[in-house]
């Protein structure tokens, strides 16, 4: 049997409908991807029952969006598609918490080095400076290396602090072959220390860390 021959307008029409069809597949296996932020956050609301429209956006930052509910922070993992956002995971902070910091310990690659960068994010708009101090030590070896890092205000909501080494990774002395041992793989017995500050310089807050959070 011969398939009848379209026309110009028949062949638009059909090439309309099969990329109309592909998108929404496509959709369909992203569980349909939200176009906006705010799309976002509210199927996160929904996902652990917080009435819709609530939530104060605080940051988004490295592929979370990150929000006040009014008691505590929520944090919503997704990813970036050709469609929109795709979301991935959400997880809320304990009732109470206004800030939460974050480390992503190979944040900063240089070379065959790895550097930690921690988030610190909440309600901070009181806040005018932060800053870390890191503790950090070799396994089986006797070396201690304490690293104070001043926060980089990223947005009202969001400071950034960036680890940075104490020398070049060339130097021959004994600090250096350290800290590049250090640098290499992962810290072990590590305490960090966050302290906040207002305007005047007056301290906020401190609290401590047994292990990098």
């Amino acid at each position: 049997m011969r398939i009848p021959r379209l026309n110009r307008k028949q062949r638009i029409l059909r090439n309309f409908t099969v990329i109309a069809l592909a998108l929404f597949l496509t959709a369909w296996m992203l569980d349909f991807p939200c176009w906006t932020q705010s799309g976002l956050l509210r199927r996160a609301e929904r996902q652990h029952l917080i009435v819709p429209g609530t939530s104060q956006p605080l940051c988004r930052r490295d592929g979370t969006l990150y929000a006040w509910t009014g008691d505590r922070i929520l944090n919503v993992y997704y990813e970036r598609t050709p469609l929109g956002f795709c979301l991935t995971n959400t997880k809320q902070e304990k009732v109470g918490e206004w800030y939460s910091l974050k480390c992503d310990r190979s944040g900063r690659r240089e070379n065959l080095y790895s550097y930690p960068v921690f988030t610190l994010v909440g309600r901070l708009e009181g806040v005018a400076s932060a800053e870390l101090e890191v503790t950090a030590s070799l396994p089986e070896v006797q070396f201690v290396g304490t690293y104070l890092i001043r926060g980089e205000r990223e947005e009202n909501n969001c400071f950034t602090f960036s680890l940075m080494r104490k020398t070049l990774p060339e130097k021959e002395s004994l600090l250096a072959q350290q800290e590049n041992q250090l640098f290499r793989g992962w810290f072990s017995g590590d305490s960090t220390t966050l302290r906040l500050y207002d305007a005047d310089g007056k301290h906020i807050e401190e609290r401590v860390y047994e292990e990098f959070p």
